[in-house]
């Protein structure tokens, strides 16, 4: 029984770290909630101001390189999709109004999604 339990507990704890929820990250909180400030309410309601495209792809850039080193592979996961989305809105020849305002919702929706869940994080 004493082995039994001793085995469980090692187990734990060489894959705790997979299994614990990641600790709350202000600097990475704020990058997003920054991006989602963004992506939700434009400067001015032209929705494809050009400034506003590269800061949200440059803040998404930032997300996943942190997330490489300091978080696990899902959270980078996350944060890849969302590049991808600010990347497709930033790099789009001459989008229309209605483009830039239904890919920016998507970011806003993908940006709420993860502030909801990494909020919740232990603080």
């Amino acid at each position: 029984m004493k082995n039994i339990l001793l085995s469980g507990l090692l187990l734990l704890g060489i894959t705790g770290c997979n299994i614990m929820p990641d600790n709350f990250d202000n600097v990475e909180y704020g990058y997003l909630v920054e991006l989602n400030v963004l992506a939700s309410e434009p400067v001015i309601e032209d929705y494809c101001r050009g400034a506003e495209l590269r800061r949200m792809d440059f803040i998404a850039s930032v997300l996943v390189k942190y997330s490489e080193h300091t978080l696990n592979e899902n959270v980078n996961n996350i944060y890849k999709d969302i590049k991808g989305l600010t990347k497709e809105l930033s790099e789009k020849t001459e989008p229309s109004p209605a483009y830039c305002k239904i890919k920016r919702g998507s970011i806003t929706k993908a940006t709420e999604s993860a502030l909801a869940v990494f909020g919740g994080r232990m603080k």
